[in-house]
């Protein structure tokens, strides 16, 4: 018998049927899990482009407000700073 040739008894077959069992098993039971974190997933990425959307709101509405105030401060300044018109 050729020693590089593994030996095939009952108790080989055995294992590998046991093994190939074990593995369908296993990739029964790993699908709805993954399918479960990927809704998981999708969910949490939703709620995280919410709150992206809500800082970029908040953002756009302080740069606003900034935008128009520096418009009334520059509007009250140029009134106040006209140069003198004569001798008082």
């Amino acid at each position: 018998m050729d020693e590089s040739e593994p030996r095939k008894d009952k108790s080989t077959a055995e294992i590998e049927t046991y093994l190939q069992e074990l593995k369908a098993e296993f990739s029964k039971s790993i699908r709805p899990p993954k399918f479960l974190l990927e809704i998981v997933g999708f969910i949490v990425l939703c709620v995280y482009a919410f709150f992206t959307l809500g800082i970029y709101c908040a953002n756009q509405k302080a740069a606003d407000a900034a935008h128009d105030t520096l418009g009334e401060i520059q509007k009250q300044t140029s009134n106040n700073w006209s140069a003198p018109k004569g001798p008082p």
